[in-house]
């Protein structure tokens, strides 16, 4: 996803932690779990990350939030998936 295309997006607001900091964007809730983690790469700027959840590319963003806050870790030993 580019920038711009990251920048048109809108729908909800959702609060987003990503590598420790807090951030809010809006969002569309039916955005598929893979493009969301195409939108994360723009906030990353293109580094690996993990959620804080398991999820199949095909769910929503919205069954993400419902697992609670959206966080996005650089190293995986800061998350645990027992949680998913």
């Amino acid at each position: 996803m580019s920038s711009e295309e990251a920048g048109s997006l809108s729908g909800k607001e959702f609060d987003i932690e990503v590598f420790g900091k807090a951030q809010k964007h809006s969002l569309p809730e039916n955005m598929t779990i893979e493009k969301f983690k195409s939108f994360v790469l723009t906030l990353t700027g293109n580094k690996p990350f993990y959620l804080n959840a398991m999820m199949c590319n095909e769910q929503a963003l919205s069954d993400l939030a419902a697992k609670g806050p959206i966080k996005v870790f650089e190293k995986s030993s800061k998350f645990d998936l027992k949680y998913n």
